[in-house]
């Protein structure tokens, strides 16, 4: 490693045993990241116990980073959701667990695969010098800091859910089953005919949809093409169907909300929408009657600086008390939206998942993501469950929807903290 480090190297180092599996990745002769298979959530342990950000987003992020090929330090960073400080002490923490690893190993292998124009435009802000990293090492060996030795091991990871895209053809009513195998964590799916049950898998007790017919009504049958309510223990979600039904279905929570949604999109008709974003012609922003002063300059501030989202609302209680928008959406239709969508996260939380203890145990922010005709609607309760207080954020269709959440999790750590705050 101290060769690669004269050499300005770039590439991935791998050191391995029977005992030992270590991956380090270098960009000109720095340390930017690696991973310890005795410690595979180092990385992730340290940002969910430092920082605020819970483990849904982080896991909605992740998957949209590895979806989309972004590099997930740089992106927790750009979109906001945790401050450079915060990912370079994650980073750290993992390398410096990787590299002791291979410090206390015995005999190993070793392997060095160069990849210069693979690392070459990572952030080198959130890179670290071999020296430092073994300084700080060699403290902890002297006593300064330390552990018994399998102290700090960490559990194998908890195995995360994904999806097989499914074609529309599958919709078909012999087909069912094959959408029910294609989403792991599945735990029923129905087709609906407005809030009629056409058919259902397994069988839905006593031949009524599972779905409220107020939800449906709030959602679907109110303009939306497809919708995603987090609840305590699951994920409800429902999309419309080409036939002019819908398709809907409960998910553990266990499924991110994302997977649910990139199932799911693959039955929409062929989207017309943009595929790149054009931003608003620059104007005055809209500000609602209603508004909390203590929420409004940084709701402003983010939102000069986020040219994708069109609007935000602050809900508390389901009363807005802050709204804040751009001409290219108007204050009525956003909150009239706003309403609608709200209702119908409420009413959808009476849905009981199929595990008896979720409700107890699940403590996440209930959240929603709907696809309406001109925009995405993200929405989060902020601080914990059952607050009744909620942001919503309007997307330019064109956006990535890990955007959505990424500026979802920033504003409502903001507006979070102001509202503690204001409390004290």
């Amino acid at each position: 490693m101290i060769a690669l480090v004269r050499d300005r190297a770039s590439g991935e180092f791998v050191c391995a045993s029977e005992e030992l599996e270590v991956h380090v990745y270098f960009q000109r002769g720095r340390l930017a990241w690696a991973t310890d298979a005795s410690r595979p959530l180092a990385f992730t342990r340290h940002l969910l116990e430092h920082t605020r950000i819970d483990a849904d987003t982080y896991r909605e992020l992740l998957e949209t980073c590895r979806r989309e090929k972004r590099p997930l330090g740089e992106t927790l960073v750009s979109w906001g959701v945790a401050s450079l400080d915060e990912v370079r002490d994650a980073l750290h923490r993992q390398i410096d667990m990787a590299v002791g690893s291979i410090r206390s190993a015995g005999p190993a292998q070793t392997l060095f695969l160069r990849r210069p124009s693979q690392f070459e435009g990572y952030d080198t802000r959130l890179t670290f010098e071999l020296d430092d990293i073994l300084v700080g090492l060699a403290e902890k060996e002297a006593g300064v800091e330390g552990c018994e030795d399998g102290a700090d091991r960490e559990p194998r990871p908890e195995r995360v859910t994904g999806v097989r895209l499914v074609p529309p053809a599958a919709v078909r009513r012999t087909e069912l089953e094959e959408i029910r195998a294609s989403l792991d964590g599945l735990e029923w799916i129905e087709r609906l005919d407005g809030t009629a049950l056409v058919e259902s898998s397994p069988p839905s007790p006593g031949a009524a949809s599972r779905i409220p017919a107020a939800v449906a009504a709030r959602t679907l049958l109110d303009g939306a093409q497809l919708v995603a309510l987090r609840l305590a223990g699951a994920t409800l979600a429902g999309v419309q169907l080409p036939s002019g039904q819908s398709l809907w279905c409960q998910v553990a929570a266990e499924t991110t909300v994302g997977a649910v949604v990139t199932s799911l999109t693959a039955l929409l008709p062929s989207s017309t929408e943009p595929t790149t974003f054009a931003p608003a012609p620059a104007g005055e922003l809209w500000t609602s009657e209603r508004v909390d002063a203590s929420l409004a300059a940084p709701t402003r501030e983010f939102l000069e600086r986020c040219p994708e989202i069109h609007g935000v609302v602050v809900t508390d209680e389901s009363k807005p008390v802050l709204g804040i928008g751009r001409a290219s959406i108007s204050a009525e239709s956003l909150h009239a939206r706003v309403g609608v969508r709200g209702s119908a996260l409420t009413l959808a939380s009476g849905v009981r998942s199929a595990d008896p203890d979720a409700s107890a145990t699940e403590l996440s922010p209930r959240r929603l993501m709907s696809a309406e005709a001109d925009y995405v609607l993200f929405a989060t309760e902020l601080d914990r469950h059952g607050s009744g207080r909620f942001v919503w954020i309007a997307l330019d269709r064109a956006c990535s929807k890990g955007l959505g959440w990424g500026y979802l999790t920033s504003l409502g750590r903001q507006l979070s903290n102001l509202w503690r705050t204001a409390a004290a």
